[in-house]
């Protein structure tokens, strides 16, 4: 297989599965451009890290030289593909670049807006740069995991003023005659009323009626 053959197998192979996964999980994306472009992101830099897995492993179970190695060395087009790894091993390290790729993929495509979801992603990128995924793919990773990073602390200060802009303690003052402005002003979220919070703010006209 030439050069130019396997850069064009290669590319093709990256960018199908890129597609397919993105496909598959597109209903994800319906809520935030931003995050769609990070989870996207995500995406192609574990399945291009994935990508140099296959070069590594048939390069058989022996010893690279160092640290910096070529995943294709075939593929002189691309410089042999070069990425690092410090497992001695190119057999180990082909089939850990693979399995961490794909966890990339996975975890961008379907966690990266949850809870500690940007830093996962983050350090998934960088141990696959540890272990052989190449040097650009880990680098896309980690960006793509300070966007979602950047994306979910504005998501939070924006619940944060919501919350400041309608305090519990408030509510609970407010008499029922209020509710509906009370709940217009603070459309989207559930109502905080309880029928104990109801029947405390009644409790003195009912007094004052027998008095």
């Amino acid at each position: 297989m030439d050069d130019w053959t396997l850069l064009v197998a290669l590319s093709g192979s990256i960018i199908a599965l890129t597609a397919l996964v993105i496909i598959t999980v597109r209903h994800r994306f319906k809520g935030s451009i931003t995050i769609a472009a990070a989870s996207i992101l995500g995406i192609f830099a574990g399945v291009s890290g994935a990508s140099h897995g296959p070069g590594e492993i048939l390069q058989g179970d022996i010893a690279p030289n160092g640290n910096i190695i070529e995943a294709w060395p075939e593929l002189t087009s691309l410089g042999g593909e070069p990425a690092m790894t410090l497992i001695p091993n190119f057999g180990v390290t082909g089939i850990v670049t693979v399995i961490l790729g794909l966890a990339v993929s996975i975890w961008s495509a379907t966690r990266i807006q949850s809870k500690s979801g940007d830093l996962v992603l983050i350090l998934l990128s960088v141990m696959m740069l540890l272990v052989g995924g190449g040097l650009i793919p880990p680098v896309i990773g980690v960006v793509a995991g300070i966007i979602g990073a950047r994306v979910r602390q504005k998501d939070l200060k924006t619940s944060h003023r919501k919350h400041k802009a309608c305090p519990v303690e408030t509510r609970y003052m407010e008499r029922p005659s209020t509710l509906s402005s009370q709940s217009s002003k603070c459309k989207g979220e559930r109502s905080a009323w309880s029928l104990d919070a109801i029947n405390d703010s009644l409790r003195p006209q009912k007094l004052s009626s027998f008095g």
